[in-house]
């Protein structure tokens, strides 16, 4: 018996796998998938940008009014302490929305089948101890004034969101997500490292024991 040949699946040997392209009901679908920001993402991103800044305040405290060793060890536990609290919240609302958007997805049918397989969840402490060590890291490389120590917290970011950039070439909607929700997190550790060093240079000059060149 020989089957119609009307009703056998069409494959695309120009697509990956050999699957065709997504029909036109497939793209009307996709557009009608939507999840809000939501008050949280706002509210999280908004205050910890400004506590992430909020150190630089102290530039402007003349240095007489401040105990220098006591100001460098608050400037470490802010980068820390307060950057971890802050990006793990923040990380924690990006998630929430990228796991909204998965049930959307899944709902829809539109997730691929290695996402569908693939357990979304992660244990929260090991990025959350990773944080701590790299913040601190940010800190001293800007605050010591390592030579290229920007050059290293950039490729560090890289090295990092590498894995996250194979979900995003492949072109789904909830991969490039994730990827987005991991590079944001990202950025709000790198701010708090970052500030706290450039606030850290300033104080690390006030001690006799610490020679940096240039000082501010």
């Amino acid at each position: 018996m020989i089957e119609d040949p009307v009703s056998m699946p069409s494959i695309d040997s120009s697509m990956p796998g050999g699957f065709e392209p997504e029909s036109a009901s497939d793209n009307s679908v996709a557009h009608d998938i939507h999840v809000p920001q939501g008050w949280k993402v706002f509210a999280v991103g908004l205050f910890g940008s400004l506590m992430g800044i909020a150190p630089i305040s102290l530039l402007f405290i003349s240095r007489h009014e401040l105990r220098p060793v006591w100001t460098v060890l608050a400037i470490l536990l802010w980068a820390s302490v307060a950057g971890g609290l802050v990006t793990y919240y923040w990380s924690t609302a990006l998630h929430d929305r990228v796991a909204a958007l998965r049930r959307q997805l899944d709902a829809a049918g539109l997730l691929t089948p290695d996402e569908r397989d693939r357990h979304p969840w992660r244990l929260e402490w090991m990025p959350a101890w990773l944080g701590i060590f790299e913040r601190m890291l940010y800190c001293f490389l800007i605050g010591l004034n390592v030579a290229g120590g920007a050059a290293f917290v950039g490729a560090w970011v890289v090295l990092k969101m590498a894995g996250g950039w194979q979900s995003w070439s492949k072109g789904s909607m909830h991969g490039q997500a994730l990827f987005i929700a991991g590079l944001l997190g990202n950025a709000m550790s790198v701010l708090f490292g970052v500030v706290a060093g450039i606030v850290l240079r300033s104080y690390l000059c006030e001690l006799p024991i610490v020679a940096i060149s240039p000082c501010f």
